[in-house]
């Protein structure tokens, strides 16, 4: 693993931050569950995955690909999406209305499940690696050269950052909380809905990929070389924990303030149940890249990575996923969206 520095000096204030890593780890992979790899309908690889709940869910990587399914995963459909830009972010309020991001600019909007789409335009056609929405006329996208843009329910308009490293993850608790990760380390933080952002951390750090924050001042940052921060007091101040590996980890999800997963290369997944005090290593049984994981329930988790690669991991004590074929039945097409720019 990469050093981290241990003080950090920036607009006047001092962030401490972890000089060496804390906390235990259970290094060796246990039985957390029961891990089933899905039939995906592709071989493309898939970046993105969201669940709105135990049966309803999306997955998008590579050519513009994304999956919708109905039946938990057990079975997917192809969704149209007319791009060829890999997809690397995905929201939906619901099974009718979403969003997805990726590269070249690529940002679309649905408000019929994904049978049809409107473009936005873009200033600037870099790629777009996360989305965050509080609700659906309040959101935020974040990609390469410290671009940020913000949705207000009729157009989206640039946000000034202080710095220009590319932005792997924002996150946004409410209207106004929200943290944005990326290249070098940094992390930056807005109390304002983004019209001032505060660098939290920067320097000579590994990047960081993927934000979480179960609880208001509870949070986590995962990155290259097995990078794992904590902070419990909304970010003033991030400590380096032990994740137990050294490949680099893409994403993180929690369903509640305990419970937890940690995605990452050569099949990596990590699992907490204590709040990310201690992380226990799972072993799905693929060396493949994991690139998102989805945890809408304590009973389901979903991963996808390289090779159109889709797991499930199911508790043993929950109940069965139905297992009807899912279909997505054409319908008229719905007056366009008007999405200024």
């Amino acid at each position: 693993m990469r050093p981290f520095p241990a003080f950090l000096i920036l607009l006047g204030l001092t962030i401490a931050v972890g000089a060496a890593a804390v906390g235990p780890l259970t290094a060796a992979p246990t039985a957390l569950g029961d891990w089933t790899r899905q039939p995906s309908r592709t071989g493309a690889d898939l970046a993105a995955v969201e669940f709105l709940n135990e049966t309803t869910g999306f997955a998008g990587g590579d050519g513009g690909v994304l999956l919708f399914t109905t039946v938990g995963g057990l079975d997917w459909v192809v969704l149209p999406t007319g791009v060829t830009a890999r997809i690397e972010a995905i929201h939906f309020f619901d099974s009718a209305r979403g969003w997805i991001a990726g590269s070249n600019g690529l940002l679309r909007a649905t408000t019929n499940g994904g049978l049809s789409w409107q473009p936005v335009i873009t200033l600037m056609p870099v790629d777009l690696h996360a989305l965050s929405f509080v609700a659906s006329n309040r959101g935020w996208a974040a990609g390469d050269n410290g671009t940020l843009y913000h949705y207000d329910g009729n157009q989206w308009q640039p946000q000034t950052l202080p710095v220009n490293s590319h932005l792997y993850d924002v996150l946004f608790l409410d209207a106004q909380r929200g943290w944005a990760a990326g290249a070098n380390g940094a992390i930056l933080h807005t109390s304002n809905g983004g019209a001032l952002w505060v660098i939290q951390t920067i320097g000579a750090a590994p990047a960081l990929y993927g934000l979480a924050f179960p609880q208001g001042q509870v949070g986590f940052a995962v990155g290259a070389s097995g990078t794992l921060l904590r902070t419990t007091n909304g970010g003033l101040t991030w400590q380096l924990r032990a994740s137990g590996v050294s490949t680099d980890l893409y994403d993180i999800a929690f369903t509640d303030p305990l419970n937890g997963w940690i995605v990452g290369a050569d099949g990596v997944v990590l699992r907490t149940q204590d709040g990310g005090q201690t992380w226990q290593r799972d072993n799905p049984g693929t060396g493949f890249n994991l690139r998102a994981v989805a945890f809408p329930t304590l009973g389901r988790a979903w991963v996808v990575g390289d090779g159109g690669i889709v797991l499930r991991w199911q508790n043993p004590e929950s109940t069965p996923t139905p297992t009807p074929t899912p279909t997505r039945t054409p319908t008229t097409t719905p007056t366009p969206v008007s999405y200024t720019h």
